[in-house]
């Protein structure tokens, strides 16, 4: 009987242990996930233990909780800010910050500023004000023609914002994701656009005529150089007919003053006679060519 009730004792006192355990162990396990470390902070005391937790499941007993940042890149969306250039325009633009931590700097950065959404939220306010900033030194029409330099801008000045204010992040880079122009500016850069197309199509067109009139220029050269080649083969052509034409001539007038000598040596004429015999010749047979164009008339 009494080793009876010994037992039900024991099992009246063990099964809510066993519960009470069952209950307290999952409270007092914290797992922080692969892109996460973590640091363990005291509600009872409101202290914050320095050791950083990584990757795991850790036993931190009750009364514990994880305050959790992310290891990997973090970002702010400017979107949709409304902002002034240099000369007064009203800008609508979207700007991406992508910037880091050091896993090293967390435990500061919770003494500083509490958790990741806190010392988000300061960066957010710091990086819309020194944007604000950047954007004041450049004028409408450079976010037209020079968005990369602004860009650029951006990024050095957040840089240097984030060391010179120690707030314990990097900025690594900045996106200039969107830009909304005034109507006003947007009609003027239009009109701009279409200047400048109907001044390079101008161009086009007179290098394209230029280019044509060389053509032409050079062929007419070619032409006129042929017909200075031709010219002078055809002129080569006739001085050699015509120097043919004189041997020819020459070859019958001698001929004939061989021919008359001889004649006149048989017939015992001199000189005198030959000449005089051949300018009759040469009378008789005009006049007959003379006699002949008479009669045709």
């Amino acid at each position: 009987m009494t080793t009876s009730k010994v037992v039900i004792a024991s099992v009246g006192i063990g099964l809510p242990a066993i519960l009470l355990i069952s209950i307290l162990v999952p409270l007092s396990l914290h797992r922080v996930q692969f892109d996460e470390v973590a640091l363990a902070y005291n509600v009872n005391t409101k202290t914050v233990d320095p050791a950083i937790l990584r990757e795991g499941l850790h036993s931190l007993g009750l009364g514990f909780e994880l305050i959790v940042f992310k290891t990997t890149q973090r970002n702010i969306f400017l979107d949709n800010e409304i902002m002034l250039t240099k000369d007064g325009l009203q800008l609508t633009v979207d700007i991406d910050i992508f910037f880091s931590v050091q896993q090293s700097d967390i435990f500061r950065i919770v003494t500083r500023f509490g958790d990741q959404p806190q010392h988000d939220q300061y960066l957010t306010m710091l990086f819309r004000s020194t944007c604000l900033e950047v954007v004041a030194t450049f004028n409408g029409r450079e976010f037209v023609d020079s968005r990369q330099q602004i860009q650029t801008a951006l990024l050095a000045a957040l840089r240097e914002r984030a060391s010179g204010y120690d707030v314990d992040a990097t900025v690594d880079t900045v996106n200039l994701r969107n830009i909304d122009l005034p109507s006003s500016l947007q009609s003027a850069v239009s009109a701009t656009t279409a200047a400048q197309a109907d001044l390079q199509q101008a161009a086009s067109e007179r290098s394209a005529a230029l280019q044509q009139a060389e053509i032409r220029l050079a062929v007419a050269k070619s032409q006129a150089q042929v017909t200075i080649i031709e010219a002078k083969r055809d002129a080569s052509v006739l001085v050699q007919q015509a120097k043919v034409q004189v041997q020819g001539i020459q070859s019958t007038w001698q001929q004939r003053t061989t021919a008359f000598t001889k004649i006149s040596t048989a017939m015992g004429r001199g000189g005198d006679f030959f000449v005089e015999s051949y300018v009759r010749n040469l009378v008789l047979q005009s006049a007959a060519s003379e006699a002949e164009k008479t009669l045709v008339v």
